[in-house]
């Protein structure tokens, strides 16, 4: 089987017709009947703890700059 790359990843059935439709798509692109796509209601979103990257520091102490970043020249 030979995957195409333009094609959509998940497909339903079009109750009017049989065909194969992406499933967001709102109707039948072929005889316009409306695609309903049953969504389980009981998955639950999973949250993961911040991610740190060594060597790098989102917050700087209060009333200093960034150590990155070099002070503005005064004339």
């Amino acid at each position: 089987m030979t995957e195409n790359s333009s094609s959509p990843l998940n497909h339903v059935r079009c109750p009017g017709c049989g065909y194969e439709v992406d499933d967001r798509a709102v109707a039948c692109p072929r005889c316009g009947e409306k695609i309903y796509v049953e969504h389980p209601g009981d998955i639950t979103p999973t949250r993961h703890p911040p991610v740190s990257y060594p060597g790098r520091s989102d917050a700087s102490p209060k009333g200093q700059a960034p150590t990155n970043q070099r002070p503005k020249d005064q004339h």
